[in-house]
């Protein structure tokens, strides 16, 4: 917390529907942050109930517009951002047994660097 105690801080977490993105957002939320947390369908989640520290925010956060409404509802509902948890993952199922072909890793990268880049500039530049 910060030394103002009327100002809680407040914490973007993408990936938040499960694993260590949840984990995560619960424990954010058990040491008084104020959080927007996000995946594909987090609204659907039985995990996580939206309250009035917890926003849930659906997107896909490689497209260009999830990024943009992730920050516009912490300033909507928290009015500011302190600390930016970018936990969003891709998950590329493939046979153990069969040897990762290089057009699979290049569209690996190609979407990392599609999504997550572009949401820590998007980020960047609206905070």
């Amino acid at each position: 917390m910060s030394a103002n105690t009327n100002k809680r801080l407040v914490a973007i977490v993408t990936g938040a529907s499960s694993g260590m993105g949840l984990a995560i957002t619960r424990a954010l939320l058990e040491r008084g942050y104020r959080v927007v947390a996000n995946s594909r369908t987090i609204s659907q989640s039985r995990k996580l109930k939206p309250s009035a520290d917890l926003v849930l925010v659906d997107g896909d956060i490689g497209k260009e517009e999830t990024p943009v409404k992730v920050v516009d509802a912490a300033l909507k509902h928290f009015d500011r951002i302190d600390l930016l948890v970018n936990y969003a993952g891709i998950y590329m199922p493939t046979p153990f047994t069969e040897t990762f072909p290089m057009s699979k890793a290049n569209d690996a990268l190609d979407r990392l660097r599609s999504g997550k880049a572009r949401y820590r500039i998007v980020l960047a530049n609206d905070i």
